[in-house]
């Protein structure tokens, strides 16, 4: 990697505009491989995650850390990779540290995402994302979030670990197609979330893990939605045992490659998750006990999150 264009990258990070919160919020750049770093509430870890770095290019991610009581934060990622295009480099993206997880999948209730971003080139003055755009600079990219889940709950935080992975995906560009895809029913199932429908793929990683992937129809850039039926979906199919454990639940984007010497930056504006589920609640001078709601909460160790990070691999 040429010190230079490491030194360009970060120049031009660093004066990059953030979609942050109206007061002055602290940020924050990292460009190393396995760097991390928590939001002030300690809700959220994002990460850097270069796990398939090859040396062909760079990355560098910029995140507004924002206020203790925040329950979104908002980050950028530039990037160039001019390697292979058919792996993934990177997955920068952001977990959600919450003492809900591990959760029994029968105890959900749902998993709710908030968010809006772009794939634009850098520079520009672009703040949405065009396809035809990013087809002439060569991009290969997608965006999606991941959940990880697996019967020991230990190790369904685990991202290299976990047994299964549950992607949804929200847009993906330069062809790039979900594992799976090229074994897929005549009839594979199609499920409708929020007016978009997802159809269902299923395939193995190179760490032997069963990957669930739900891709939308048509490209996105906003979610508002919960994505709790396409978990419930691959409950009554037969898929996923309802009593492995969601564990890590993140968002982001898979970085793969770009035209040479150019740069493409994932912009995610906002973003909030959260994921509730039931509990068991003992009544007063009583032997029964009833189900009541729980939502995700941050961890009190802002440590947790970032040790997870590290464990990232595709």
């Amino acid at each position: 990697m040429h010190l230079t264009m490491l030194g360009a990258l970060i120049a031009v990070l660093l004066a990059w505009p953030l979609a942050a919160n109206a007061d002055d919020d602290e940020t924050n750049t990292m460009c190393s491989p396995e760097s991390a770093v928590n939001t002030t509430s300690l809700r959220y870890t994002i990460l850097s995650n270069q796990w398939g770095n090859d040396g062909s290019g760079l990355q560098c991610v910029t995140s507004d850390l924002g206020s203790k009581d925040d329950n979104s934060t908002s980050f950028n990622a530039t990037w160039r990779w001019f390697g292979n295009r058919t792996e993934v480099h990177s997955f920068p993206s952001v977990i959600l540290n919450s003492n809900v997880m591990p959760v029994v999948v029968s105890n959900l209730t749902s998993i709710t995402i908030d968010a809006s971003w772009a794939i634009v080139p850098e520079p520009s003055d672009e703040t949405e994302t065009n396809s035809t755009m990013l087809a002439s600079l060569d991009t290969v990219a997608d965006v999606a979030l991941d959940m990880f889940l697996d019967e020991d709950p230990l190790t369904s935080s685990n991202a290299s670990g976990a047994t299964t992975e549950v992607m949804v995906w929200q847009s993906a560009y330069g062809n790039l197609k979900p594992l799976g895809w090229d074994t897929i029913s005549a009839d594979p199932p199609v499920r409708e979330l929020s007016a978009v429908n997802y159809t269902l793929y299923k395939g193995y990683n190179a760490n032997g893990q069963t990957v669930y992937s739900w891709v939308p129809a048509q490209n996105q850039s906003t979610l508002n939605t919960d994505l709790y039926p396409l978990v419930k979906y691959l409950v009554e199919d037969g898929a996923i045992s309802d009593r492995m454990y969601l564990g890590r639940l993140q968002f982001g984007s898979e970085t793969m490659h770009s035209g040479q010497n150019q740069n493409i930056s994932f912009i995610v504006s906002h973003v909030e998750m959260n994921v509730n589920h039931e509990v068991w609640t003992p009544p007063k001078g009583s032997g029964s006990g009833h189900k009541g709601a729980a939502s995700s909460l941050q961890p009190s160790v802002a440590l947790v999150g970032l040790v997870f990070g590290l464990f990232w691999i595709f």
